[in-house]
Parts: C-alpha cells; sequence; structure tokens
C-alpha cells in the first residue's frame, strides 16, 4: 500500500514540477492595436500585456530551455525511481531518485568578476528623468561614485547621458573607455545600448521604447513610425534574439543567433526593414559588425574602446574580455554614414553620449556601467625613464648585473575640463631589480619603503596635477640583479579620480657582471643586541680574473668602516669577515651597510643590508624591609632601570603563576640608570603569600630578564564586619503590651586571615534606653536577644555575649541568627512612662586565643 501511495504522490509531483517550468518558460509580449483616423499621421494605440506561448518571441531562452529541460526530466526519473521502489530494486531506484533531484534544482551559477579600476562620474552624467523617461532606473551606486547601475530589476527602463559639459567635441580627436557587466544569468533580456546623439538646436531625445528597443531604437511595430533617437550612433550589448516573424511581432533579429554585440543607426530609415512573409509582416534591424552567439551574462565586464579621428571622421570601436579570451578589434565605420548620421554634413560638432537600457517583465538582469577614460575631462601622459650615473638610458639597452639605476615614473597634465585630482602611481618592477631601500620619492620627498609590496610600488600619492602645476615625479634606484639576464620591462600607471594614464612599459636587458657575490649572512633587516660577541658577514663571490679583489664595507652616508684585500685564485669561493668592533662604535638604531667589491680591473660591485642594533632593557629590583602587609595596604617595590635606546619602557608584573600583566609606562633617560618605585594596592588580593616577578618590554618588544623577588610577600586578612550593624526603630509599642521583635538589625562577620582562628561577638547598652521627659531609664529587661535555648537580657552594665568562641572557615561569612522567632526583643512594662527612649549599643569584635 505504501508504494502505491509514493507511486501517486510523484506522479502529481511531476505534474506539478513540469506545469511550474511551463509556466515559467512563457515569456511576454506585447500586441498593439492602432487606430488610425482621416489624417494617415494621427494615430493613436493601445498596447495590450498578454501572455501567449504561440509567439516566437515567447518561446523558452537558451537558458529557459535548459532549465526547463532538466526538470521535465527530473520530473520523469523520479517517476521512474519509485516505479523501480516498487519492483524493490533499490539500487538503481536510488540512483535515479538523485538523478531526479539534480534535474529539478538544477541552477546555473557563475562568479561574479570584480570591478575594475574606474573613474568618479561625479558631474559627468546625468539621469533624465520625468517625460524623457518614466521611471528612469539608472542610478549611482552607493558603495561607489564611478559606477552606474543601469538596471537590477524586472521591467526596467534606464537611461544616462552626458551632461551639457561633458559633450563630445568632433573637431578633436578623442578616445573613450568604458566597461559593462551583465550580471550571470540563463534567462536575461533584453540589454543595452552605448549611444552618441547629435546635438540639436530642437532638444534631445533621452529615451525612445523599452523591451526591443533598447530605449534608443524605434518601436518593434512595422504600423509605428521609426521614432529612433535621431542622428544617433549606437553599440548595442543585445542578451535576446528578437526573432519572432509572425504578424507585427518581435522580429528585430531575425536571422542572429543567441547574445550579440552590434552597432546600429537608431534613427536612419533604412536602418529598419518592413519583412513580408506571406500573410504576416514584422519590422527587422539592421545591425553592423555583428557578433553573435555570444555569452555575455557570465558576469564578466566588457571593455568597450571608441576612437575618433576628427580630420578623416573616422570612428572605431573594439570590444573585449580578458576574463572571456575574447577580442572583436578594432571595428571601423563608414566615414561618410558618419557624417551624415552625427549631422557634420549639417554643420554639427557636438555629440551627447550615454547609455540606454531595458530588461523584460520577467526576466531580470542586473547590468552596470564603468568608465576608465572620458574624453576631455582630463588630457594627461605619463612615462618611465631611466638613469644610470647621471646619464639618461635608452629603451632596450643592456644592464650589466650589479650595476644600479634610477627610474622615474613621471606625469604631466596638458588640459582638460578638470585638474587631474587624486592622483596615486603604481610601479610594477621586474625580477631582474632589486629595490633600494630608502630611496623611493615624491617630487624628490622620500616616502617610506611600506609602499613597497614585493615588485609593486602603490599608493604613492601625488599632488592634483593643475596648469600651474602640471608635471610630477616618482622615482626610486633600483639594483640590476646578477642572477637573471634577458629582456626585462618596467610598467607603470598614475591613477587618478577622473583619469588613469598607463605609462609606456620601458624595456631593457640584462647581462651577468664579471664579478659577483652574494651575501649570505646576516640576513636583511635583522636585530642584533649590543652584548652579542660576534658579527660575521658571509659571502660568496665569483670572479673571472682571479686576482686580489678589494673588499669594502661602507656606511650609507659613504665611510668606510673596514676594508682588506681578499687573495683568490679560484673563480667562486665563500669568504667571512668578522664585524664586531665597528658594529659595537655604531650608534643604535637601524642602519644601511653597503658591501663593496672591486677587482683588478676596476669592475666594482655592491650590495647593501639592512639590520638594527638595539640594546635589551634592564631591571634591578631593590630589596624591602617589610614583607608583610594587610588587604588594603600598598606595597611600595623599587626599581633600578636602564635602557640605552628606547624612550619608553614598560613595566610587567607576574604574581605566582598567573598571566604577567602591566602595570605602569616609564619615560626613559638613555644616559643613565633610572630609579623607578611602584605601589601595589592589594584591595583585591586575598590573603595569602605571594611570590612576585617583574620585568621590563621596550618600545622595541625587547624584554628584560625576568627577576623574582626575594621575599614571598605575606598579605594578611582581618577579622571585621562583613555587614555593619544598623540602626532601628520601633514605634506604637504599648506600656501593657507583650514584647516585640525589633527590625532586623542584620549583623555579619567575615575572617579573612591566612589562618582563621576562634573570635567571640558581644554587645552592650552603652547608654542604656532613656526617656528625656521623665529623665528615667529603660528596666534592665527592655532589650534583650531571644533565640530558642536562652534570653539574654542587653544592658548597659556588663557585655553580652551573641557568638562566642567561633572558629569559622577561611572567608566564610558567620551573621547573628534573627531569622523566625529568633531575634533582638523590645520588652516594655507598666512601670515605664510613656513617650520616647533612645538608647546606643557597642558591638565588640574581638579574636579569642587558642586555648
Amino acid at each position: 500500500m505504501r508504494y502505491i501511495l509514493l507511486l501517486i504522490s510523484t506522479l502529481v509531483l511531476s505534474f506539478l514540477v513540469c506545469a511550474t517550468s511551463v509556466e515559467a518558460a512563457n515569456g511576454e509580449s506585447k500586441a498593439t492595436v492602432e487606430i488610425v483616423g482621416a489624417d494617415k499621421n494621427e494615430h493613436s494605440s493601445l498596447n495590450l500585456d498578454t501572455q501567449v506561448t504561440s509567439d516566437g518571441n515567447n518561446l523558452p531562452k537558451t537558458g529557459e530551455a535548459e532549465n526547463l529541460l532538466f526538470q521535465l526530466l527530473g520530473g520523469i526519473f523520479l517517476f521512474l525511481s519509485l516505479v523501480f521502489l516498487f519492483y524493490k530494486n533499490r539500487k538503481k531506484s536510488g540512483f535515479l531518485i538523485v538523478f531526479s533531484i539534480l534535474g529539478m534544482g538544477l541552477t546555473t551559477m557563475e562568479a561574479e568578476a570584480s570591478v575594475p579600476n574606474h573613474l568618479s562620474i561625479d558631474q559627468i552624467f546625468d539621469f533624465p528623468q520625468g517625460s524623457a523617461i518614466l521611471n528612469n532606473s539608472a542610478k549611482l551606486s552607493v558603495e561607489d561614485d564611478g559606477l552606474v547601475i543601469l538596471t537590477d530589476n524586472f521591467g526596467q527602463t534606464s537611461a544616462v547621458w552626458s551632461t551639457d559639459n561633458n559633450v563630445m567635441d568632433l573637431t578633436k580627436d578623442f578616445q573613450l573607455e568604458t566597461h559593462v557587466r551583465q550580471a550571470a544569468s540563463d534567462n536575461a533580456s533584453d540589454g543595452l545600448a552605448f549611444v552618441m546623439q547629435a546635438k540639436r538646436p530642437t532638444g534631445q531625445k533621452w529615451y525612445t521604447h523599452p523591451l526591443s528597443s533598447l530605449g534608443a531604437y524605434a518601436s518593434t511595430s512595422y504600423a509605428n513610425a521609426i521614432d529612433g533617437i535621431p542622428y544617433s550612433f549606437a553599440i548595442e550589448f543585445d542578451l535576446y534574439s528578437n526573432n519572432s516573424t509572425v504578424n507585427n511581432g518581435h522580429g528585430f533579429d531575425v536571422g542572429i543567433n543567441g547574445q550579440h554585440i552590434a552597432n546600429v543607426y537608431p534613427g536612419m530609415l533604412a536602418n529598419y526593414e518592413t519583412i513580408t512573409s506571406g500573410s504576416n509582416r514584422y519590422r527587422k534591424q539592421l545591425h553592423w559588425n555583428l557578433q553573435d552567439n555570444l555569452k555575455l551574462t557570465d558576469g564578466n565586464w566588457t571593455k568597450l574602446e571608441v576612437r575618433w579621428t576628427a580630420a578623416t571622421s573616422q570612428l572605431s570601436y573594439r570590444t573585449s574580455s580578458e576574463a572571456r579570451n575574447y577580442d572583436s578589434g578594432w571595428r571601423h565605420m563608414n566615414p561618410d554614414t558618419i557624417r551624415t548620421e552625427l549631422a557634420i554634413k549639417q554643420g554639427n560638432t557636438k555629440v551627447y553620449w550615454g547609455f540606454t537600457g531595458s530588461t523584460g517583465q520577467y526576466n531580470r538582469v542586473e547590468q552596470e556601467v564603468i568608465f576608465t577614460r572620458i574624453p576631455g575631462l582630463v588630457t594627461a601622459k605619463s612615462y618611465i625613464k631611466m638613469n644610470q650615473n647621471g646619464n639618461q638610458v635608452a629603451p632596450g639597452t643592456t644592464l650589466k648585473a650589479n650595476s644600479k639605476v634610477q627610474v622615474t615614473l613621471g606625469g604631466q597634465y596638458l588640459s582638460g575640463r578638470q585638474n587631474w585630482q587624486a592622483v596615486n602611481g603604481k610601479v610594477t618592477v621586474p625580477n631582474s631589480l632589486s629595490v633600494v631601500p630608502n630611496t623611493t620619492k615624491v617630487n624628490d620627498s622620500q616616502i617610506d619603503d611600506s609602499h613597497w609590496e614585493g615588485n609593486v610600488l602603490s599608493r604613492a600619492s601625488l599632488n592634483d596635477f593643475t596648469i600651474e602645476n602640471n608635471e610630477q615625479t616618482i622615482t626610486f634606484e633600483a639594483i640590476v640583479k646578477d642572477d637573471m639576464t634577458g629582456e626585462s620591462s618596467i610598467s607603470g600607471t598614475l591613477e587618478g579620480r577622473n583619469a588613469i594614464v598607463d605609462a609606456d612599459a620601458f624595456t631593457f636587458r640584462t647581462s651577468p657582471s664579471d664579478l659577483a657575490f652574494k651575501i649570505v649572512s646576516p640576513e636583511d633587516n635583522r636585530v642584533f643586541f649590543d652584548d652579542i660577541t660576534a658579527f660575521p658577514i658571509d659571502i660568496t663571490f665569483i670572479d673571472n680574473s682571479k686576482t686580489d679583489i678589494e673588499q669594502s664595507i661602507l656606511t650609507d652616508e659613504g665611510d668606510v668602516l673596514q676594508n682588506s684585500t681578499i687573495s683568490s685564485d679560484l673563480v667562486e669561493q665563500v669568504y667571512s669577515i668578522n664585524f664586531l668592533d665597528s658594529f659595537n662604535k655604531l650608534s643604535y638604531g637601524k642602519h644601511m651597510l653597503e658591501y663593496r667589491l672591486k677587482n683588478i680591473s676596476g669592475k666594482v660591485v655592491s650590495r647593501s643590508f639592512n639590520f638594527s642594533k638595539q640594546s635589551k632593557p634592564k631591571l634591578e629590583v631593590l630589596e624591602n624591609e617589610e614583607n608583610s602587609y594587610f588587604v588594603g595596604d600598598k606595597i611600595p617595590f623599587n626599581f633600578n632601570i636602564t635602557d640605552k635606546d628606547s624612550e619608553k619602557l614598560s613595566l610587567y608584573m607576574q604574581v605566582d603563576e598567573k598571566e604577567a600583566v602591566k602595570v605602569a609606562d616609564y619615560r626613559n633617560d638613555f644616559s643613565t640608570t633610572v630609579s623607578q618605585m611602584y605601589e601595589l594596592k592589594t584591595d583585591d588580593f586575598s590573603s595569602g603569600i605571594y611570590t612576585f616577578k617583574w620585568f621590563l618590554v621596550d618600545e622595541n618588544d625587547n624584554q628584560s630578564p625576568i627577576i623574582t623577588y626575594s621575599k614571598k610577600i605575606t598579605i594578611e586578612g582581618t577579622l571585621s564586619f562583613q555587614e555593619s550593624p544598623r540602626n532601628f526603630n520601633e514605634v506604637d509599642l504599648k506600656l501593657s503590651g507583650s514584647r516585640k521583635k525589633t527590625m532586623p538589625i542584620k549583623i555579619a562577620v567575615v575572617d579573612t586571615r591566612i589562618k582563621p582562628a576562634p573570635w567571640s561577638l558581644s554587645v552592650i547598652s552603652t547608654t542604656g534606653f532613656y526617656n528625656e521627659e521623665s529623665n528615667k531609664y529603660a528596666p534592665e529587661d527592655f532589650f534583650s536577644y531571644i533565640d530558642n535555648e536562652e534570653h539574654l537580657l542587653i544592658g548597659k552594665d556588663s557585655f553580652t555575649y551573641l557568638i562566642k568562641n567561633y572558629l569559622s572557615q577561611k572567608e566564610e561569612i558567620v551573621s547573628v541568627n534573627e531569622t523566625g522567632e529568633t531575634g533582638f526583643y523590645i520588652t516594655p512594662n507598666n512601670g515605664m512612662h510613656t513617650g520616647s527612649y533612645t538608647g546606643s549599643l557597642t558591638w565588640v569584635l574581638e579574636m579569642t586565643p587558642n586555648e
């Protein structure tokens, strides 16, 4: 019976999956009923949104068809798996269930590409609204003022156009670079278009029709006027081939396969054809330089480059994608057509430019645009130069290993509507060069070497480029390595907020030297302390001359610290020198030394290495006479502190085996030993016997030896009231009434001594209870303590013990019992006068000697 129920459930599930898949595959269409009046130029139209399946425009697109196929197969295989299960063939049925679930749930997922470096477009573009385009979805990204989001939802229309101040000047050459991203999707429509339109005295058209028209083209209906953006040129990134040949269907792309890129002329009458096929008529759009069967919706960026040569009216473009390994090559437009369609023949010299786009009612796609070069915004150039020994090195020169060169990345601001703003330099050097530390400069001012990450210099900030400050440089020195030969190149880029300019790569060659060496030890940037007993410098060198070699060690200022002669009859050998004497004479801090070799032929090679000379802090802990304290006391510790190279020292304390904590910071006097005292507060200590350890850490994170204080410190606890007795007040006592329990006085005692001992608690009515009006005292039995066993009178003549010879545990809290009927009582009698009686109680806590 259970197999029959499973079989029925599977049939229902398969039907629902298939039905849902078919319903989702049905696309959208627009049916237009045109009502023509007596004047054929006057017409109105009624647009009906319908969902039909007979129109070719509504058939599942490539991605939809694949998903539909897998979902249908999933349902079928799930049905077959239950049939096999019915016949107890569990292995086959298990395989089919897995396959069917995979088929029903299959979804194409592709990684989104990171955003390339790009420009800010603040005040460069307008986003038309109102009558120009209803509900323009184009907007700037909230996180990035250089990224335009054209569409990000269903049924959207978008347009972004250059402002009046940022039109293209057709009398001048220009280049434009932009990137478009159409997010990963298998169900995308419709697309976007890059559009240029002539500036017209009668005004501009910013948007035409949605869906297949992409916001720039004429209506898809052959019966409507050709009303694409007049005098314009467009490059479309079309995500869906509209190839319906039914009557008045969406037939712009008949004969085109899949997603495609092409250029069109939206306002040209000849750009559209009315095709008659039997009883059907539809409007087809002409495409030039067509590239179809593309995959644009993979989440990667497509680069678009547009180039204009004014003298010949040559407009060219190129599309490419490194991620797809795709490059269209340069596509060149017919100059005469361009002069016509951009109204140059009518005297026009300016064009607005931007993007339009749209998405289908049921096919959502994210479409984004960035810009890496905007014509006329900033005109600048960057260059790379190389100098050696004060002479400029020509590209292609062969450099000898171990020689030193100076590299310059420079920029020149030529013109523009804006200054070149927020410019950062980036340089990538090849592995054949080693950058010399502390030589990198921006406009002759040294910058920190932290700007280098491996072979890449980045975030080297320059001032804004202006007409007055039109040239700036980044320079650094480098050594040609001796272990690499062949051709190398240096690349550089100046990346600004409103312009990114790449320098031409500087290419050179390297060749080996006949004298070369390598420093084996010490390794670069090592720290040496002033208490070392040896400082060996080990090198391996090659000298083809097999003669004596002069070796020298110099400071970064050129002072010779050591020199000697190496006698060698070998081509390759190892040599070691002890640098300790010279090291001891150096100051504390960072040093760069140059190790230089010179052979008999006068060939000089050198290498530099960096190290730091540091001093470890020293700590002396002085002994106190006292070593026993009570909780709450301050314990004084006295120290002598010495450090020869740090301005600040931190004192750390470790109590027993607990983690060490920093307790104080001190300013250091380099020239002498400094005495310091630290007072340790013991409020948070428990009673006990403690071991204290101390050490120093300087600002270079060097630590002194840990010093254990010579004595163990005793911190004694106390016998005390944990909760002090409080005042009490009783009213409405009747003279003839019975005794009455007072409000709780709440007396508690705690013994925190290291070794608890017996103790007693007593109380006495210091003054007795006295009535000022009658000048009379209350009787002796007026105030008392009563528990289950005894009735203790509390008078003014002797102490009454409430707790006697009690030995509590350490830190045990002992309270006087005031629960239930036990507690303090007041007993009035008829012999007393009416009125108020006041008195004072004295509580005595005493330590009782052990017997």
